[in-house]
């Protein structure tokens, strides 16, 4: 199959980390994958060389250039599917996807992604729909009346089983300067409000007065400036680690002891599902596709949006307890392997793509 993604996204996400792990599990399959992607945008610049990218702008909405050389190319290079994301996305891609009678796969991250006002219109540009959980699934359908059950297919988000060694692991937190006698706290992801990292500060700021631990913080966003004044409001420069966007989450999160994911709103979390694959225990809010993951007390702790005092008594309880932690590390490990490979995920995308083809 030939397989065309349009991503018009510059900030990397959930999504884009989705259609680089299927770009590559597809094409080691034999498929070929092409990924339209904005210009200046994460994707463009740290996707993997092993994906071909088209770096290229959408413009406006109903941009006739921009349909015109699409169809252009879905023609000349045979294309079976179209996938998209964002509303832009889905009107440009549905309206080639029509021309050129193709099928336009939309893929998802969390429900709010239909609360668009003008969605149930562009719903007809929609073929089926990829969502990331349950949870996701189910919302949607209570929510638009429009959407149909049959054409709506959730598959979860999947990790490497790549695997780092103690020696990687202390090297790594050599060159970012990580003591290697703390135990390291790390949230990776998007600095948005509905993470609430400002929060997950205050907990840690609590804690570190009575424990030698280190808090990294791996990623960026809208929120990071406000990250940083409330580091140096609560005196804790020293504490914590600001790593900026990092292109291998994965490696990164093998430097956790615990990883943390304190948000409001979740589809279901890349980051979580990266935490539990270095056999790092997660304290997550149940929230979105969480539950789906987190077996409470298993592989990690459910907590309650925005609850401080939950957060940091189970930071507290693994923080104290070393085998627990080491236990419920690798039931996470476990889970992800029996759940969650991106190997699983490209065969269920492999094996829609042909049903719908």
């Amino acid at each position: 199959m030939n397989i065309l993604y349009i991503s018009n996204k510059k900030k990397w996400g959930g999504i884009t980390s989705w259609m680089q792990k299927t770009a590559i599990g597809l094409q080691k399959k034999g498929h070929k994958i092409w990924v339209l992607s904005h210009k200046k945008s994460s994707f463009t610049k740290h996707a993997s060389n092993k994906i071909n990218i088209i770096p290229k702008n959408l413009g406006m909405d109903f941009n006739p250039i921009t349909i015109i050389w699409l169809v252009i190319f879905i023609l000349k290079y045979k294309i079976d599917f179209v996938v998209t994301n964002i509303t832009k996305e889905v009107i440009i891609g549905g309206i080639v996807a029509k021309i050129t009678r193709i099928p336009n796969i939309r893929r998802i991250g969390n429900e709010k992604d239909f609360d668009h006002p003008l969605m149930k219109l562009f719903y007809n540009l929609i073929d089926y729909t990829i969502v990331p959980s349950n949870y996701v699934k189910n919302k949607i359908l209570s929510k638009h009346s429009f959407l149909e059950k049959d054409k709506i297919f959730r598959i979860y988000n999947g990790v490497s089983s790549e695997i780092f060694s103690l020696a990687e692991v202390k090297e790594l937190k050599r060159r970012y300067k990580i003591p290697l006698t703390n135990i390291v706290i790390g949230y990776t992801g998007k600095f948005s409000r509905v993470k609430n990292i400002p929060a997950l500060l205050d907990v840690f700021s609590d804690l570190k007065n009575n424990f030698k631990i280190h808090l990294i913080l791996a990623g960026d966003g809208p929120e990071k400036d406000i990250i940083i004044n409330k580091i140096k409001e609560l005196g804790i420069e020293e504490e914590v680690s600001l790593l900026g966007f990092v292109t291998n989450p994965k490696k990164i999160s093998a430097m956790y002891d615990i990883g943390i994911l304190f948000s409001d709103i979740e589809g279901f979390s890349n980051s979580v599902v990266e935490y539990m694959s270095t056999a790092t225990p997660v304290i997550c809010t149940k929230v979105g596709g969480q539950k789906e993951i987190i077996k409470d007390g298993e592989n990690g702790f459910l907590i309650t949006a925005r609850d401080k005092e939950r957060l940091y008594e189970k930071l507290r309880l693994l923080i104290i307890d070393p085998n627990r932690r080491i236990t419920m590390g690798k039931n996470a490990r476990k889970t992800v392997k029996e759940k969650f490979y991106a190997t699983k995920m490209s065969d269920k995308v492999e094996k829609i793509f042909e049903m719908v083809k």
